[in-house]
């Protein structure tokens, strides 16, 4: 277990979410988060990152986890290259760069801070951060965005193209733990086949908001969010549908 929500509760005014909703996250697994329009999967998705804390029951993480997210909005980060923002948005890079970049002014005779550089530095090179920077432009440009943009604004980018950029800084995050809403809308044949090939080599957990059956066809758990509850189905979307029928058909 990576993660997990125990007796979550949430609501809008009269409309309620979650009651008493129960779910666990393992390691290394894909699952398809799937439910009507409104039942609270993108706000299950805001409250496993923190961005929403107005819930009432439990968020447990697994120690040190670390959790990215598809970002849906990019209001304040338009200024950005798009190198600049991928690299600013990817929680591990980011904090070991720091480390590495202030070393030589706060280094002194401490062994502390030498030892945290020691470590900063291995850790730098295992993630192979050293060549992150040409990896994301390759990861760009097979999703058609030229290296020219690589460097541009990103909000110089159409919308596709800057969900583009989100599954790009996901692939790249290192992350325990990646969130996804709707990865594959308004894709072509050619990007859609270069997210399902990272898809399904991913190592890290990965939950999708999707209805797109190509995508829900390679994962390991169905999560129904549904009456303020989540039901879990083992299997992939056909096995949540013959195992639906069933119980249909048994009733």
């Amino acid at each position: 277990m990576i993660a997990s929500v125990e007796n979550l509760e949430k609501s809008y005014g009269d409309k309620i979410l979650y009651e008493g909703m129960d779910l666990i996250l393992n390691a290394n697994e894909k699952v398809g988060l799937v439910g009507r329009n409104g039942t609270g999967k993108t706000t299950l998705f805001n409250i496993l990152t923190g961005v929403d804390k107005d819930y009432a029951g439990k968020v447990n993480y697994r120690k040190n986890l670390v959790v990215i997210d598809s970002r849906q909005e990019h209001h304040g980060f338009e200024h950005l290259s798009i190198l600049e923002y991928i690299l600013a948005d990817l929680p591990e890079y980011s904090r070991l760069k720091h480390i590495l970049d202030t070393y030589p002014e706060t280094m002194g005779d401490s062994v502390h801070k030498m030892n945290q550089y020691s470590e900063a530095l291995e850790r730098f090179n295992v993630l192979g951060y050293f060549m992150v920077e040409e990896e994301i432009e390759r990861s760009l440009q097979a999703y058609q965005i030229s290296a020219e943009k690589v460097r541009g604004k990103l909000g110089e980018l159409s919308g596709g193209q800057k969900r583009f950029v989100e599954l790009v800084k996901v692939q790249h995050a290192r992350a325990d733990l990646a969130l996804i809403d709707e990865p594959t809308n308004h894709m072509d044949f050619i990007a859609k086949e270069r997210f399902l090939e990272w898809f399904k080599a991913a190592q890290e957990t990965v939950v999708v908001i999707t209805h797109d059956r190509d995508v829900l066809h390679e994962v390991d758990r169905i999560i129904e969010i549904r009456d303020g509850q989540a039901f879990a189905f083992r299997g992939n979307y056909d096995d949540y549908l013959r195992t639906n029928a069933s119980k249909i058909t048994g009733q």
